[in-house]
């Protein structure tokens, strides 16, 4: 409130010079600022000048903006060009931890809506019964908060997951639509915490369901099954600069068998699999039903700013193929890990899983497809 003066800049001709590389005297600033409607006036030590900004020019803050003037008018083609006079200050990332969630978030939209996925909102109300469906008993693992003052039977409790908002959009959209269905949604959930306010955790949930193409005579109709999901889960913790493994999952609201938790540098970050059909069925759901589950905290925590690169290899790789006969309840990451383990193997890829009268009772062969590099010379027989 009130009208203030506003404060004249200060600029000497060597500040002129470190900015713009242009030497340039004291008469020759006040010849180029006074036509463009300044107010100049040298101070008593000669080598500097006082300078008041007419009201119309709003955009000049400080001598920088000044300066900035003197080689719009003089031309930017008398630049002259020098190397750096030092180096460059080394950047750093100062995002609050709010701004990277958000960052995050919005990097994760534009990658699951390239994989073909549309993002939905529902509400963080919900009701006790919508939760109660997400088992396959009727039971709750977390109790969940209710409102005080609850405007209806469907908003009494604060949501503890993104599933059954999610679950409930995709059967209203099946009864109207026999396309593919990929949903997804990224927002909080809220987890009690005793007499403490509840904690408030950013999640991503995701769900697919319907044939995998589109509509047409000329293609088959199949499914999106657990694949599909986890091709998902790989392509987008990919972009995100991670690593995803996984292993067997025990969560009650995936299907036994066809479930996994997603880990990340040893740490569970989420689950991936097939909807326990009891579930499904609760929600009046047709056809098989994936999901995805992703905690955006630990993902968070997992990601780093500093990207590695490494040079294209000038020397050939060699592929080959094995058979692994292994027990039945031995799994594939466990192989694939200690094929890995191995300095020259660059890629290991599992085409083929059998299961017959070839081997014994209790086997099973993994056809694996191995990749051998070296980045320093042609690989030989022996190696």
């Amino acid at each position: 409130p009130g009208k203030s003066e506003p404060k004249p800049i200060l600029l000497t001709a060597r500040e002129a010079e470190r900015l713009s590389g242009l030497k340039v005297s004291i008469n020759g600033i006040l010849k180029v600022l006074k036509p463009l409607g300044f107010e100049c006036q040298e101070t008593n030590s000669g080598s500097q000048i006082s300078v008041s900004v007419p009201y119309w020019r709003s955009d000049v803050k400080c001598s920088a903006d000044l300066v900035e003037e003197i080689v719009r008018i003089i031309g930017y083609e008398k630049i002259p060009i020098t190397r750096l006079g030092s180096p460059l200050p080394q950047q750093k990332s100062k995002l609050s931890p709010s701004a990277q969630q958000s960052n995050l978030k919005e990097k994760l939209r534009n990658i699951l809506t390239g994989l073909g996925f549309q993002e939905i909102l529902t509400y963080s109300l919900v009701s006790l019964e919508k939760l109660q469906r997400l088992s396959p008993k009727l039971e709750l693992k977390i109790p969940p908060l209710k409102v005080a003052n609850p405007m209806t039977r469907e908003q009494e409790y604060l949501r503890t997951n993104l599933l059954s908002g999610l679950l409930s959009t995709l059967s209203h959209n099946q009864k109207f639509e026999q396309a593919g269905l990929r949903l997804f949604e990224i927002g909080k959930v809220f987890l009690p915490r005793g007499k403490d306010l509840p904690e408030e955790k950013e999640m991503l949930c995701a769900v697919l369901s319907g044939p995998m193409a589109e509509l047409s005579w000329q293609v088959d109709k199949e499914p999106l099954d657990f694949f599909d999901a986890k091709g998902a889960v790989e392509n987008l913790l990919n972009q995100l600069g991670l690593k995803a493994s996984f292993d067997i999952g025990d969560d009650e609201i995936l299907f036994s068998g066809r479930g996994a938790n997603i880990i990340v540098e040893d740490d569970k970050v989420g689950i991936v699999g097939d909807v326990h059909p009891r579930v499904a069925q609760t929600f009046e759901l047709s056809n098989n039903i994936c999901l995805m589950e992703i905690d955006l905290e630990k993902v968070l925590t997992k990601i780093t700013v500093t990207k590695e690169y490494q040079p294209i290899p000038r020397f050939p790789s060699v592929t080959r193929d094995i058979a692994l006969v292994v027990d039945e309840q031995a799994s594939y990451r466990r192989a694939e890990e200690i094929i890995q383990s191995f300095p020259l193997v660059t890629k290991v890829t599992l085409f083929d899983l059998y299961r017959g009268e070839q081997i014994a009772e209790g086997k099973k062969s993994f056809a694996i497809r191995i990749i051998y590099q070296s980045p320093s010379h042609t690989l030989t027989d022996e190696e």
